[in-house]
């Protein structure tokens, strides 16, 4: 496994730890936790997955970039999800 792709996962979820800590274990900080872990294994495993490896044959690098994509979003929104009882708890 690439470093440089185990550090970019690593971020949001260390992100996503802290602010379930800061909320006081709330249940949408939790949440977002989920959401991030999902997102940072997706993006971790896109090429080990079946259908990570069919969208890289079948779609070529859009496929790739695509998959990456939605592991991004899940990855980035998961942290604004349990940033949000941080602030409005």
């Amino acid at each position: 496994m690439d470093r440089r792709r185990l550090a970019f996962a690593a971020v949001p979820m260390l992100c996503s730890a802290v602010c379930v800590v800061l909320s006081g274990f709330q249940e949408l900080a939790w949440l977002g936790l989920a959401l991030t872990l999902g997102g940072a294994i997706d993006f971790l495993l896109q090429d080990s997955t079946w259908e990570g490896q069919i969208a890289s044959e079948v779609y070529g690098d859009a496929g790739e970039e695509a998959w990456q994509f939605r592991s991004f979003i899940l990855m980035a929104l998961g942290p604004f999800v349990a940033f949000y009882p941080v602030l409005f708890g």
